[in-house]
């Protein structure tokens, strides 16, 4: 089971590794900055923002922590945002 402590973890590192949540319903969902998160007891609250790169979150959504199955580093998107590969 996924703890707030597990994403803690991967929010607070430094430096930030993407990581992508694998739902039990099968979606997938990419965290790509550490902003995008805000975490609960039993919950995860991801904030998803324009590409425009603004500050304003266009919109968000609560994830049970039960809900998700697995929590995994994101290399490609790592390789893009660190490296300016892509």
């Amino acid at each position: 089971m996924i703890t707030p402590q597990h994403i803690h973890a991967r929010v607070v590192a430094e430096p930030f590794v993407p990581f992508q949540l694998k739902m039990m319903d099968g979606r997938s969902i990419e965290i790509r900055d550490p902003e995008m998160v805000k975490i609960g007891k039993t919950f995860l609250m991801v904030f998803y923002y324009d590409s425009d790169g603004g500050d304003v979150a266009d919109h968000s959504e609560f994830l049970s922590l039960s809900g998700i199955v697995s929590l995994a580093p994101f290399e490609r998107l790592f390789e893009e945002t660190c490296l300016g590969i892509g």
